[in-house]
């Protein structure tokens, strides 16, 4: 299972760049509000990773595995978001609660979420 702070990097990764251009670590830096050395930190660690390519002093590309996994996290933010504005929730707390819990939900749990989602559609 990938931590939160490696899911949010790569679902801020394949935001910036639209799932398939580059990112640069300033935009990353801004989008996830943390300082651009931490961002290059953590680039490193996901390039070790497998997660992306990178070069120094240059952008920040997904690789098919960091692709897949930032598709993953942010299906299951839809969802979540989706499931609490069924239930009532306004869409600025339902978006912070999904991005709270995207990542801890056991994939039955996500599985049968979806079931429910489906039927009320």
């Amino acid at each position: 299972m990938i931590s939160e702070e490696i899911g949010d990097y790569l679902k801020a990764i394949y935001t910036l760049s639209s799932g398939g251009d580059y990112a640069r670590i300033k935009d990353i830096a801004s989008r996830l509000k943390v300082k651009p050395p931490s961002v290059s930190q953590m680039i490193r660690k996901l390039a070790k990773l497998g997660y992306v390519e990178y070069e120094r002093y240059g952008g920040v590309k997904l690789t098919q595995k960091g692709k897949n996994s930032a598709r993953e996290i942010k299906r299951r933010h839809e969802l979540l978001s989706e499931f609490f504005k069924y239930i009532g929730v306004p869409q600025k707390i339902a978006d912070s609660d999904a991005c709270r819990i995207e990542h801890y939900l056991h994939p039955k749990t996500m599985k049968r979420l979806v079931k429910f989602i489906e039927k009320k559609g």
